[in-house]
């Protein structure tokens, strides 16, 4: 089984994995490709990249890339505003952009890089 396939199976098995299903052709091509360049910024050329983690890594960020897309595009905090005329305003930050790498990749990219993994389920 080529890497591909595996990151492929592991996107099937994935809660979010219908997120990908339904992209175009060209957002999964370029999720894939984004994904696998961020794996490798965290990991270096060096890590095997046959093995099921690094297919996990790379269909996680995917995942992550496709669900905070338009976040990517402009990643500024959103911000909602209110006034009350006599009262005044008050401005709130409605969430915040938390980057542009998935938690669970940076995890599985650490499991890489150490042989141990961290990610804990509850």
């Amino acid at each position: 089984m080529n890497i591909p396939e595996k990151i492929e199976r592991f996107i099937a098995s994935h809660l979010a994995g219908a997120l990908y299903t339904s992209a175009t052709p060209d957002q999964r091509r370029a999720a894939l490709t984004m994904a696998e360049h961020d794996v490798l910024c965290h990991t270096g050329n060096a890590v095997d990249k046959e093995s099921e983690l690094f297919a996990a890594a790379v269909g996680e960020q995917a995942i992550y890339l496709l669900l905070n897309c338009n976040r990517l595009m402009t990643p500024a905090r959103e911000i909602v505003s209110e006034t009350v005329e006599g009262a005044g305003s008050v401005t709130y930050a409605s969430g915040e952009f938390r980057g542009f790498f998935s938690p669970r990749a940076l995890e599985l990219c650490n499991a890489l890089k150490t042989g141990k993994i961290a990610l804990q389920r509850g």
